[in-house]
């Protein structure tokens, strides 16, 4: 997993992430006041998806795994959700860019069939 750290309390942030592969997926962050918590749109070579909740998630992309070859992760140190402006600069809250096989693992983590 790798850590996003570019994510400070400004609450509207846009940056390029590299993924596995090289190429670049885009990432805008938006905190709303008014719905206490935080959104992001997500841009991936002519992917695109806007307004997704930001929760406390193994897999915030877990939806798009046919589409796209990364993930994103949302951890929260109290088990509550991110919804405060500073969660991402004072590491409450940390997200991070899974590739491929850390996808693949999440999903069979989640969805494992009880013997």
């Amino acid at each position: 997993m790798q850590q996003i750290t570019d994510l400070g309390s400004d609450a509207k942030q846009t940056f390029r992430i590299q993924i596995e592969n090289g190429k670049l997926a885009t990432f805008t962050f938006t905190y709303m006041d008014n719905q206490i918590g935080w959104f992001f749109d997500v841009e991936y070579e002519g992917f695109i998806s806007k307004g997704l909740r930001v929760t406390n998630c193994p897999n915030l992309l877990a939806a798009y795994e046919n589409l796209i070859r990364f993930g994103l992760a949302c951890f929260v140190n109290d088990g509550a959700e991110p919804y405060f402006q500073d969660d991402f600069s004072t590491n409450r809250a940390t997200l991070y860019i899974l590739d491929k096989s850390e996808v693949e693992q999440v999903r069979e983590v989640l969805y494992a069939k009880m013997e």
